[in-house]
């Protein structure tokens, strides 16, 4: 764990963080998760993560406005990754789902800029769903989530629940495409 944490910090701390290190992990996930995340706090939330899940953290380099950040992400479902708010903020919610008998699933979640490239050229050529282009997907920073909504169930719980939990729906035309930006939008 400690050789995941030091490469994690380091990779990390090549970015300029919007939120001193300083100000400590409360100013940086009080519902704004637009803002870079500093390396301490991502280095905090990959260990309460590894500490309460035992999920290890990678450090990852994703894009947001079309700008490469890098990023702490950790496995939220079978083959699917999710930046460290964004997975902190699902399981609460996916944990009030499973009390009201809702079993939340994630179908896509962080992409790396290859997955993008390769998800929008299949797109381009008619052979995949619809996908922005890279650089340019909230996927690629770690916020955006696909869950399954085939089930009108699930669609109800979300629609009266998900903002509660900072999801907000950000593309009209996919009901299953949920965006972490925290309370209040």
């Amino acid at each position: 764990m400690v050789g995941s944490i030091t490469l994690l910090c380091a990779v990390l701390s090549l970015q300029s963080s919007a939120v001193p290190a300083s100000q400590g992990l409360a100013a940086s996930t009080s519902h704004e998760p637009r803002g870079h995340l500093s390396w301490v706090d991502a280095t905090f939330l990959a260990a309460r993560i590894r500490a309460e899940r035992g999920i290890e953290a990678e450090p990852v380099l994703g894009m947001a406005r079309e700008r490469p950040e890098p990023l702490a992400v950790v496995p939220i479902g079978a083959h699917v990754r999710a930046e460290v708010r964004t997975a902190l903020a699902f399981w609460r919610m996916a944990d009030a789902a499973r009390r009201d008998g809702i079993e939340l699933q994630v179908t896509s979640g962080f992409r790396s800029q290859p997955e993008q490239a390769a998800l929008f050229d299949l797109y381009r050529r008619g052979r995949g769903p619809l996908a922005s282009r890279p650089g340019r997907s909230n996927h690629q920073s770690g916020h955006a989530l696909d869950l399954e909504t085939r089930s009108p169930r699930v669609r109800k719980w979300l629609k009266r629940h998900a903002e509660d939990y900072g999801f907000y729906r950000t593309v009209p035309s996919e009901r299953w495409h949920f965006e972490y930006w925290g309370r209040g939008g």
